[in-house]
């Protein structure tokens, strides 16, 4: 007789097979993509240095909103803690260290001075020191002298780093330690941090003075890069004050937090301080 269903296999053996088959394959390719660094996506947009000084007209493919605000230079994934910044390390080919490396070629300053960048955030917890700490760690590894000055009061930086501090900011500016004696180097990598781990009475006073201009002003031949991770600068009205010695701002927000009020009042902030130009580093 002409069978009328084949025989073998077992389509009842087949699906139970495929099932944990399925699952053990899905938590391999999920483990392999953490592994390598692809968990969070990045798209990063090329632009221009000229872009920093050009008038607030900017809109990011990926941000769905209009933006009318400062430029975007970035859209970066997965710094939304500060051992985001060990992955320029430990996974260089990741999606989060090649967008890193894509902002510090947008920073670079190719004239023979160094670039001075100042990093700050509308509100705090949006992952500022950790692409502050992770664009020193990689422009220390493509061979620049990178210096990261930690002038935000939680000193985050300086955590990340894990640089042993003790003596820093406040002791130079007040002619107590010489600078070479304070610059501690990352333990993991080549940049070289200069610390706060003690405030002044009065921090406003000493970023606007001219003791901290003269200092930036020797990082700036000593060095290729150096940024300034401010405070939050509602949090921190040290960081307009900071941020006139630079050549940059970099404004780093969540993508969830583009049309707040809190990031509208930051930016005015920051231009009523007469802050350097502004660039937006978006996290997602």
């Amino acid at each position: 007789s002409i069978p009328a269903s084949p025989s073998a296999p077992k389509r009842s053996l087949i699906v139970a097979a495929s099932l944990p088959l399925g699952l053990l394959l899905g938590l391999l390719a999920a483990l392999t993509a953490e592994k390598l660094g692809y968990a969070a996506p990045v798209r990063v947009r090329r632009e221009p240095r000229a872009a920093l000084m050009a008038p607030a007209k900017a809109k990011s493919a990926p941000i769905r909103t209009l933006w009318t605000g400062p430029p975007i230079l970035a859209q970066i994934g997965g710094a939304n803690s500060l051992r985001a910044a060990d992955y320029v390390i430990d996974w260089p080919d990741s999606r989060f260290s090649l967008g890193i490396n894509a902002l510090v070629h947008q920073l670079d300053n190719r004239k023979g001075a160094a670039t001075i960048v100042a990093v700050t955030a509308a509100l705090p917890g949006e992952g500022k020191s950790a692409v502050a700490v992770s664009l020193a760690r990689a422009a220390a590894r493509m061979g620049k002298k990178t210096v990261l000055v930690d002038c935000d009061p939680a000193r985050l930086s300086s955590k990340a780093l894990g640089a042993p501090v003790k003596d820093g900011l406040y002791d130079v500016l007040r002619g107590a330690v010489p600078l070479n004696q304070t610059l501690a180097k990352d333990p993991r990598g080549g940049a070289y941090l200069l610390g706060m781990p003690r405030r002044p009475p009065n921090s406003a006073a000493m970023f606007a003075s001219q003791a901290m201009a003269k200092l930036v002003e020797v990082l700036r031949g000593g060095a290729e890069l150096v940024i300034l991770d401010c405070g939050p600068a509602p949090l921190a009205p040290d960081a307009g004050l900071i941020a006139r010695h630079a050549d940059a701002t970099l404004l780093v927000t969540g993508q969830n937090a583009m049309q707040s009020p809190a990031l509208a009042h930051t930016v005015r902030a920051l231009e009523s301080a007469q802050a350097a130009a502004i660039g937006m580093v978006v996290l997602s």
